[in-house]
Parts: structure tokens; C-alpha cells; sequence
């Protein structure tokens, strides 16, 4: 009995370390797993960048590519599981807070 205590609260301990977080920004969320940080940005209702960069290192370079200036865009976050979903009024976007999967639906296509 005391070998199925120990294996169980190795379980336990396991689970609880594996569990990942999020913080809510001003833009959407920015979370980390394993060594990645991930943040996700909503730029209005139907845009949203995705920024990933090593967890060690900041995330301070600036994209040439993105010129376009962030709206104040209404979201909500609902966690299912290992999965954290933000949705818009056009965009739903899942993150897996274990995998570091992220995907993306339009409210009009039904693809998720």
C-alpha cells in the first residue's frame, strides 16, 4: 500500500508541475510552454499575430513586416481543459497550453 501512495503522489506532483498559465495583456494573452514564450495579439475583430521567441531571451524586436498600429478590440478568454480560447466578434483562437498548438476559426467558415 505504501509503494501505491508514493506512486500517486509522484502522479499528482507530475500533473501539477506540467500545468501551464497565462497573463491577460492589454492586446490578448502571452503564456509560455516548455521553453517558448507565445503571445497572442488581437489587432482588431478578424486580426490577430502570433509571437513566439525563447523563453530565456525577451521579446523586444520590432516586425518590419507588421506596419499596422493595434485597435482596442474586445475579446473574451474561456479556458477548456489544456486548451485557452480567445474569441472576438469574427475570431476564435485556441492555444494549448501543453503543446503550444495554436488554431484559428473564422466565426463565418465553422473551421476551428
Amino acid at each position: 500500500m505504501k509503494a501505491s501512495n508514493h506512486c500517486s503522489s509522484f502522479c499528482v506532483d507530475s500533473i501539477i508541475s506540467n500545468a501551464q498559465s497565462y497573463q491577460k495583456t492589454e492586446l490578448g494573452i502571452r503564456s509560455s510552454v516548455d521553453t517558448i514564450g507565445i503571445e497572442i495579439q488581437f489587432y482588431d475583430q478578424s486580426i490577430v499575430r502570433v509571437l513566439k521567441w525563447p523563453k530565456d531571451k525577451t521579446n523586444t524586436k520590432e516586425s518590419l513586416s507588421v506596419i499596422k498600429i493595434p485597435q482596442k478590440t474586445d475579446f473574451s478568454i474561456k479556458q477548456k481543459g489544456d486548451d485557452l480560447i480567445l474569441r472576438s466578434k469574427s475570431l476564435m483562437v485556441s492555444l494549448n497550453l501543453n503543446s503550444g498548438k495554436i488554431a484559428f476559426m473564422t466565426l463565418k467558415s465553422g473551421y476551428f
